[in-house]
């Protein structure tokens, strides 16, 4: 059901790119798909080893705002445009035809309520917490690392000591 109607946004997104003259290739995005592990991006376009490309988009985003599906799909679709894989001139110039054309705000970030949707707050059970013994700062990992380990090789940017406190 999501995945329909994410596919139905994606169509409309194309048809909106393709109809400002952008000169976007769909046969090279072989797969779009929901996210449902996303919980700080709203889309991603990744590149692969053929060319092609795969965009995914939140999933969270697709249920709560269509017009936010859809202004994060042109997005991800000027990305496969060639020489717009990163947020560059060329990438900002197809973006603001988009939004010239359609009155629509397709931009590097956005937050949530630019995206229409409720932010969901996310309490982070972190495992690790370490902290500089000069100024107090916390660093917080949920992962064990290197910098978790052995805190003695690292110093804050206050030039600091680093200990593990949890």
């Amino acid at each position: 059901m999501l995945q329909s109607k994410l596919n139905n946004i994606y169509d409309e997104a194309v048809e909106k790119v393709l109809a400002a003259n952008i000169p976007l290739e769909p046969e090279k995005i072989t797969k779009v798909s929901l996210n449902t592990r996303a919980k700080k991006r709203w889309g991603q376009c990744s590149k692969l080893p053929n060319g092609n490309y795969e965009i995914s988009i939140n999933s969270e985003l697709v249920n709560q705002s269509e017009e936010g599906t859809l202004n994060t799909c042109i997005h991800e679709l000027i990305h496969t445009i060639n020489g717009c894989f990163n947020h560059g001139e060329q990438w900002k110039i197809y973006a603001n035809i988009i939004n010239s054309k359609y009155g629509i705000d397709v931009k590097r970030t956005s937050t949530a309520d630019e995206k229409g949707i409720e932010e969901v707050i996310l309490k982070i059970d972190y495992k690790y917490i370490l902290q500089c013994e000069k100024c107090n700062h916390e660093f917080k990992r949920t992962r064990r690392s290197q910098f978790v380990d052995h805190p003695e090789s690292y110093r804050c940017s206050c030039g600091g000591k680093i200990k593990r406190i949890k």
